[in-house]
């Protein structure tokens, strides 16, 4: 990332990590969670909607205090597991699996804004992988475990906050170690 500024965006507390920055807590991390009970809670669909909703309304965040007007799609890559049911992945997301395999994402191309938050969720369930550019430096990453990473020419101190409002940790200055 060649960004000023980073952040890595989770929902985990950073004092349950270890000294090399490994989460210790027992949580779910993937949309294939659904329905499974983790550390005596059961994940519902409603729970999960709630936490990735946070995330999508964080991300926007940055982007709009970064003043990114387009966003482009660099190293797609469409994973809609055999595990997913297509109507699982895409519930309450306006964009079909229809449209992604006829090309409307295409590798470099400007991502319509009323697609940006299709694209958080898609990525944070693991439907599709890709990152997102904008001119200027700003760039988000998805990582495993629900990790985002943003790297932006500006300091987003706002967004930071809004993050943690929201539930949310961006820990300033973490950059990926590797992505999917």
């Amino acid at each position: 990332m060649a960004s000023s500024y980073f952040w890595r965006i989770s929902k985990y507390d950073p004092a349950k990590r270890d000294a090399a920055g490994h989460f210790l807590g027992d949580e779910w991390t993937l949309f294939t969670e659904i329905g499974q009970t983790i550390h005596g809670q059961l994940l519902t669909y409603p729970e999960y909607y709630a936490v990735e909703s946070k995330y999508v309304e964080a991300l926007l965040s940055f982007i709009d205090e970064a003043s990114v007007n387009a966003l482009t799609i660099s190293e797609m890559s469409i994973r809609f597991h055999s595990l997913i049911k297509s109507d699982d992945m895409f519930r309450d997301i306006a964009l079909t699996p229809k449209e992604i395999h006829d090309g409307v994402l295409a590798e470099g191309a400007a991502l319509p804004r009323n697609l940006w938050a299709d694209i958080i969720r898609l990525n944070l369930r693991e439907g599709l992988w890709c990152k997102l550019d904008a001119p200027g430096d700003f760039q988000i990453r998805f990582g495993w475990d629900y990790y985002v990473y943003v790297g932006a020419p500006t300091a987003c101190r706002q967004s930071e906050a809004r993050a943690a409002a929201l539930g949310l940790y961006a820990e300033a200055g973490v950059l990926p170690d590797a992505t999917p």
